[in-house]
């Protein structure tokens, strides 16, 4: 089974068998481990080379908003109910206000009800993130293409 690169402490061993069960299940094909690591990477990458991005991004925030944000697959509000069940499974110490947030605006109509200024950065790079594998090269778009219709 493949496994999300959750940072150390990230999560307690329960959640972290949790998110890796349900992004191996039958059925996940683009949104499964890969695409939660894809991001994950990108996310680090920006993070390190961007400095708005380090001043201006919560850092667990954004990684917990974005190892959660397909939790749910399969049904119209997905997002939405992904960042329900967050808000039932992570403890109060973590920003929830900001990663629900950060997971219902990975859906294009959420996200134009609730974007605002003060989150436009992290709400437009999280989008960003979550579609970059519909920007990569040719035959790459077209192999991502065919796994999220398999979605």
């Amino acid at each position: 089974m493949e496994s999300i690169n959750f940072k150390e402490n990230e999560l307690n061993e329960g959640l972290r068998n949790l998110v890796n069960s349900v992004y191996n299940s039958k059925g996940r094909f683009y949104h499964g481990v890969n695409h939660i690591n894809n991001m994950l990477q990108k996310f680090e990458e920006l993070y390190e080379k961007i400095p708005e991005v380090k001043d201006e991004i919560d850092y667990e925030s954004m990684r917990l908003a974005i190892i959660f944000h397909d939790l749910i697959q399969g049904c119209k509000d997905a997002e939405k109910e992904s960042a329900d069940i967050v808000s039932k499974l992570l403890i109060t110490s973590f920003s929830l206000p900001e990663i629900c947030y950060l997971i219902r605006v990975t859906n294009y109509d959420l996200y134009k009800e609730t974007w605002d200024w003060g989150h436009a950065l992290d709400a437009d790079l999280i989008r960003d993130l979550d579609l970059e594998g519909l920007g990569a090269p040719w035959e790459a778009y077209l192999h991502n293409s065919f796994l999220i219709l398999a979605d």
